[in-house]
């Protein structure tokens, strides 16, 4: 396979109100919107100088126009590190879906995904940050590129899943695309199909992937498409997969755990598990570790998450909530299990180099795919980018247990990190699925 470009991954009752000054559109949700949004707006009624000496905004002369506090940096201006302020975590969960959606919406805009509890102001990156594209502590991450400005691997956020894998050749491979028939999932099929790779289309609507399977085999001549039914919330059916998989005697070279559900209906799967949590990461668990041993050269794992893994308990995970309902919030339970995405990357990474395994495992973030209100959003050909980037090109071998946006390396929450919680989760999960 060769490629012509380079690589440049309950609510507690009693909690304090820390009050806190808040800037830009984050501001705007819970008193009154000031300025432009750039870190030298005055905030929450203080002087510029003010805001200077309290640790809020910074001294660089960004223009009135400035839409992200990292303009200024970008423009070579000197600017101030400072520091984050705690919001209680503990009141998240009991927010307004609206307040909720607007983080996520700062969150995506900013590009800085942070833990859940801290709201970032602004940090300084300096040039030479970007003069490693894979290594992690010399990567700035995303936030530090516009959406359309190219970052170290030489694509941005407007970068299109057919662009960043124009030149390669992945004929030969074959690959398993959870949540393929519609959306991100069928970009991801399409583009994976019309650079000669074989895909297995994983769907829970077998009509609706029938159809998809035709659209792709009408544009693509050539292109070899399956579909099989799985329903991700149910292990019995994604054990059927697995089986029904091994029946095509098909190597595995790219597991795309892509599918995944955002439900404001707190509903138990048929295993009795919160459904967020069944769908998007217990199915996905269960069925990589039941396709692992079908995993030949070139053997990639792909776990699509989201920013939103910072939306979630203080704890990060709270295992309790897997079975008991009783703390259920949309949002917490969604950023819940995009976390674990994450997490189950990292581990899984960490066994397999143990292991001696050469298998990478990387997650990564799509971004948002439809417009609501400001926010910023892709077409689903720029959100399957990411995705078909890290699964086709060659410079990622030996990359693993990384986390991946707009085509670069990025940097998730500080709980998405934390090798302790990833343990623990995998624990959790292997238990789960034994049971």
């Amino acid at each position: 396979m060769t490629a012509t470009t380079g690589l440049a991954s309950s609510t507690s009752e009693e909690s304090q109100e820390t009050t806190i000054p808040l800037r830009g559109s984050f501001a705007g949700d819970v008193g009154r919107r000031r300025g432009s949004g750039c870190a030298d707006d005055e905030v929450s009624g203080l002087t510029e100088e003010e805001a200077a000496r309290a640790g809020f905004g910074c001294r660089c002369p960004c223009s009135p126009g400035a839409r992200r506090v990292h303009d200024c940096d970008l423009l070579g201006r000197a600017h101030v590190e400072l520091d984050v302020r705690l919001v209680r975590t503990e009141r998240v969960a009991r927010l307004d879906p609206t307040f909720l959606l607007s983080v996520v919406a700062d969150i995506l805009l900013s590009r800085k995904p942070a833990p859940i509890g801290l709201v970032p102001v602004c940090s300084a990156v300096s040039a030479s940050q970007v003069a490693n594209p894979i290594s992690q502590s010399s990567t700035p991450p995303m936030w530090f590129f516009n959406f359309n400005r190219n970052g170290p691997s030489g694509f941005s956020g407007a970068s299109t899943a057919e662009e960043v894998t124009a030149g390669v050749d992945a004929r030969g491979l074959a690959a398993v695309v959870t949540g393929a028939s519609s959306g991100i999932g069928l970009e991801t099929t399409r583009v994976l199909a019309l650079r000669g790779v074989r895909v297995v289309m994983a769907v829970r609507n077998v009509a609706a992937g029938h159809k998809a399977r035709e659209a792709i085999r009408a544009e693509i001549h050539g292109a070899i498409v399956h579909v099989l039914e799985m329903d991700l919330s149910s292990m019995d059916s994604v054990r059927r997969f697995a089986s029904e998989f091994d029946s095509l005697n098909l190597p595995l070279n790219i597991l795309i755990n892509n599918a995944g559900i955002l439900s404001k209906d707190c509903i138990r799967s048929i295993d009795g598990l919160e459904l967020h949590f069944a769908t998007n990461h217990i199915g996905h668990f269960l069925l990589t570790n039941l396709l692992l041993e079908n995993m030949k050269s070139t053997r990639r794992i792909i776990n699509v998450s989201s920013s939103g893994h910072i939306l979630t308990y203080p704890e990060g995970i709270c295992f309790d909530s897997v079975k008991d309902l009783s703390r259920f919030s949309t949002y917490i339970a969604y950023g819940q299990s995009k976390l674990a995405n994450i997490l189950h990357s990292t581990e899984l990474a960490r066994i397999l180099k143990g292991d001696g395994v050469n298998i990478s495992a990387n997650a990564i973030h799509p971004a948002l795919v439809k417009s609501i209100g400001r926010f910023v959003h892709k077409t689903v050909e720029q959100g399957a980018a990411t995705t078909c980037y890290v699964a086709l090109h060659s410079q990622f071998t030996g990359i693993s247990g990384k986390y991946f946006s707009n085509c670069n390396l990025d940097t998730p929450s500080s709980q998405a990190s934390n090798a302790e919680l990833a343990n623990k989760l995998w624990e959790f999960s292997s238990k789960i699925v034994s049971s």
